[in-house]
């Protein structure tokens, strides 16, 4: 039975690229020179550090601007606790978030069922499987995903078709292209009798 997979997963390369550039602008801004402004990524937590809240709003705002730049989701990170560091500068810790929690399955689940189509929905880990017989019901669940809300980027992954209903396609086809054709007919033509005498017995 065909079926694809609801995901969220965050692209870490790309979320290095946006965070390299958004680097790279702070240390050539006027405004931020001579600042103690860092942004440290270890694993999937983010320490930024900035003066104030006015120049902490504004490193987040401008790494949420190279984020989508580079097409990553600013919604993969939030915040997770701010704390007063040395020098009277402020430490903000930033979590990424990726995978679909066991409620947010359930909010998915609940606005799919919605569309009463036929198809069946499983959690499966921290991504949701959905099969159906109809590739149209799929494709009307795909393009409801793109809509829901749940304060984190998902996404549909493309058809899976099972293998032996692959294979069993593949090979309709092969059978269809090595059909022979059926033969025609043409009548023989008359040839043509010169200087013909009549036989007599």
């Amino acid at each position: 039975m065909p079926s694809f997979d609801v995901i969220s997963k965050i692209n870490h390369q790309e979320f290095d690229n946006a965070l390299s550039n958004c680097l790279r602008e702070i240390s050539n801004r006027f405004d931020f020179k001579g600042l103690q402004i860092s942004i440290d990524r270890k694993d999937k937590l983010i320490t930024t550090t900035a003066p104030d809240e006015l120049k902490l709003t504004q490193v987040n705002d401008l790494l949420k601007t190279h984020l989508i730049r580079r097409k990553v989701d600013p919604r993969v990170f939030s915040v997770k606790s701010s704390e007063s560091a040395s020098g009277g500068s402020i430490r903000q810790l930033n979590e990424l978030k990726e995978g679909i929690s066991q409620e947010n399955a359930k909010t998915v689940i609940a606005n799919i069922k919605k569309l009463k189509l036929k198809i069946q929905i499983k959690i499966q880990g921290d991504e949701l499987r959905i099969d159906g017989k109809k590739k149209d019901d799929l494709q009307e669940a795909m393009a409801a995903i793109k809509s829901i809300d749940i304060g984190l980027p998902i996404w549909p992954s493309k058809i899976l078709v099972p293998i032996g209903f692959a294979i069993l396609c593949l090979r309709l086809s092969s059978f269809a292209a090595l059909a022979i054709p059926t033969p025609t007919f043409s009548p023989c033509p008359r040839l043509p009798v010169e200087n013909s005498t009549p036989l007599t017995l």
